[in-house]
């Protein structure tokens, strides 16, 4: 067995990495820490150390007399962590650009090609977590009859919205499937659908809004087009975006048919909090609120002022409920560092023992940070 410790350097400074003096004492980094645990621990199990980040020679130099045959990291306060046999460091990196040769030649090397490995063994071991075994070959057959040629237009013929990576909207893809899809009733009678066209239906929806969500919007066409090429079960007006599925009926319905009709301003609702329903409101807070239970960490992408805070702050969170969850918001700005981040996020919870912090009256913490694209 092997125990596994993961830093990421660059998200931290290189004081809270390594260690530095406050007030004449010094106070550990979590690198420093991370390593004198690591090698404190006499049990003959594996223990690597995951440095999983960009390379940058501000903290990588540092290491060179560590990853030497001298395996030994000196602080700045003169104390010496050697490396035990069973401790191994390992970098994840993308590239080496900014790598010296001295780092280079210290490191084995071990390149992984992304096309190579792909994003079959992540589907084929979330299939296999399935129990039914009924259930595992449906999604087997989904799997081979939508996802490769759905992946080939997203990847030659669509513009994404930010950068991803097959394998990260694969993982979207059974989160988001494991989250909307319906029980199945121990009664088959009892099934007013037959479970299969509901198992399909909601696979297929949960295509659209983990593959296909992450492209531009004139990019729509593209992931239409093809997925009623491969199968026409859509109607025929509209994009494939339009459309939920509906339980009782097993079929997709326009979302238009959930907004509620002649609505109204609540005159006693101040005007900054308005919020008028609109199908993308709807569809994007239904999607929200079932991937919240499941805890499941989400990324909402747009323009500045089409509505993100407002969504997030006036329609999902004032709707949890609050028994439950314990919900705050973190503002990040080009000033906000990791340390302060720190500070805020443990303020609001309570610590119950020596190393670990919980929400308060038992309840499930919602974090939510708006502009991460601020600090620097």
């Amino acid at each position: 067995p092997v125990k596994t410790f993961v830093v990421n350097p660059k998200s931290i400074t290189i004081d809270e990495l390594f260690g530095f003096y406050r007030a004449d004492e010094w106070k550990d980094g979590i690198l420093s820490s991370v390593l004198k645990t690591a090698c404190d621990d006499n049990k003959p199990d594996g223990k690597w150390v995951i440095m999983d980040g960009p390379v940058d020679t501000t903290w990588i130099e540092s290491m060179n007399s560590l990853l030497d045959d001298n395996k030994v990291l000196t602080l700045s306060n003169g104390d010496r962590i050697g490396l035990s046999d069973q401790v191994s460091l390992l970098f994840e990196v993308e590239n080496l650009a900014v790598a010296s040769p001295a780092t280079v030649s210290r490191c084995g090397m071990v390149y992984i090609d992304v096309k190579e490995v792909g994003w079959r063994p992540y589907v084929e071991s979330w299939i296999k977590s399935y129990e039914n075994e009924e259930h595992r070959t449906w999604l087997k057959e989904l799997v081979e009859k939508w996802l490769p040629k759905l992946l080939q237009v997203k990847r030659t013929s669509c513009k994404n919205v930010i950068p991803t990576s097959e394998v990260n909207t694969i993982i979207s893809l059974c989160n988001l499937f494991d989250a909307i899809k319906p029980k199945q009733k121990e009664n088959p009678e009892d099934e007013e659908v037959e479970y299969a066209i509901l198992f399909e239906r909601f696979f297929i929806y949960a295509l659209i809004w983990s593959i296909g969500c992450t492209v531009v919007e004139n990019s729509h066409r593209e992931i239409d087009l093809i997925m009623r090429d491969i199968d026409s079960i859509f109607p025929a007006v509209g994009k494939v975006y339009d459309y939920y599925v509906s339980t009782d009926k097993g079929e997709f319905l326009p979302w238009q048919e959930k907004l509620q009709e002649n609505w109204k301003v609540d005159k006693d609702v101040p005007f900054h909090e308005i919020s008028v329903p609109t199908v993308d409101i709807l569809r994007t807070r239904e999607i929200l609120m079932k991937l919240i239970p499941r805890r499941r960490n989400m990324l909402l992408v747009g323009e500045t002022g089409v509505g993100k805070t407002a969504l997030i702050q006036g329609i999902v969170l004032k709707t949890v409920d609050e028994t439950q969850y314990n919900y705050f918001t973190i503002n990040f700005s080009a000033k906000t560092s990791a340390a302060k981040t720190e500070e805020i996020m443990e303020s609001k919870f309570e610590k119950r023992t020596k190393n670990k912090l919980n929400p308060p009256f038992g309840r499930k913490a919602i974090c939510f940070l708006d502009d991460i694209n601020m600090p620097r």
